[in-house]
């Protein structure tokens, strides 16, 4: 019997518009993957040295050069665009410039919304996320947007037991004896 030839996962494919050839341009038993077409060359990142780097295949010459030599924390994905490669790596973002060849960390901040984390009422009703019972069943203990309430259905009045802002109390439960609350809360940083 013949054993299969192992194929991998993702290969790179050129197909020409023109007739519709299709070519097989990455060979072996590795997965290639996010392939930028940059005039007549080839760049796409591959596992061919065990973590994803980033490689160049130039399309006249036929041959693949590793641009890139990590060793731990290889690329996730990558984009050409405007001179450069962008990749992600170890969760920052990076630049290969094509002409140099240099490679160099983006430094990114991202400002936040401050309308957003000013104090506001919010309607509790479309985020309620759990409900439990007090043993004579005539209340209800509820959390909602991180706060526990109690819930009296004969008034049809809610109470917020922790009234803690930028706090969050989850999955609150009544004491058998319907006296206490018990909740987990996230006040200390845990």
């Amino acid at each position: 019997p013949t054993v299969p030839e192992k194929t991998p996962c993702c290969a790179i494919w050129i197909t020409r518009l023109s007739n519709g050839d299709s070519e097989r341009l990455t060979q072996g038993d590795y997965n290639d993957d996010s392939p930028m077409l940059v005039g007549d060359k080839l760049y796409f990142i591959s596992d061919r040295s065990g973590i994803f780097n980033l490689y160049c295949a130039d399309l006249k010459s036929k041959q693949t050069r590793q641009l890139t030599s990590y060793e731990k924390y290889g690329i996730r994905i990558a984009s050409a665009g405007a001179g450069a490669i962008a990749f992600v790596r170890a969760g920052r973002i990076h630049l290969h410039d094509l002409a140099s060849g240099q490679r160099r960390a983006l430094e990114v901040r991202a400002d936040a919304d401050q309308t957003e984390l000013k104090p506001r009422n919010a309607g509790a009703t479309r985020r309620i996320d759990s409900i439990s019972l007090t043993a004579s069943g005539d209340r209800a203990v509820i959390e909602a947007r991180g706060e526990a309430l109690i819930f009296d259905p004969a008034s049809g009045t809610a109470q917020n037991l922790t009234r803690t802002p930028g706090v969050a109390e989850r999955s609150p439960v009544p004491s058998p004896d319907g006296r206490s609350i018990v909740y987990f809360s996230d006040e200390s940083g845990e």
